[in-house]
C-alpha cells in the first residue's frame, strides 16, 4: 500500500506519521525492528490516540484505492 504525503511535510512529522502507522498496523505483522520514533506533539498522546490517528490514516487510504483504484502497469 502506498500513502501519498503532502510535499510540504517535514521528515519530522513525515517519521511521525510512519509511527503512527506502525502501532495502527502492529510491530508483529511488520519486519520493523523497532517502532519508529515521534517528533512534536504525537509523542505526548496516549496509545489510543496514536492508534486512532494511525488507524485513521489507513481507512483514508482504503477510501482512495476503493474510489480511484491503482492502474496496472502493463509492459
Amino acid at each position: 500500500m502506498v500513502f501519498h504525503f503532502p510535499n510540504e511535510v517535514n521528515h519530522y512529522e513525515a517519521h511521525s506519521r510512519e509511527f503512527a502507522l506502525i502501532k495502527a498496523v502492529g510491530l508483529k505483522q511488520l519486519n520493523n525492528v523497532i517502532n519508529g520514533t515521534a517528533y512534536g506533539s504525537i509523542q505526548y498522546w496516549t496509545e489510543t490516540e496514536i492508534h486512532n490517528f494511525g488507524n485513521m490514516m489507513l481507512y483514508n487510504a482504503i477510501k482512495i484505492c476503493v474510489n480511484d483504484p491503482p492502474h496496472i502497469i502493463l509492459p
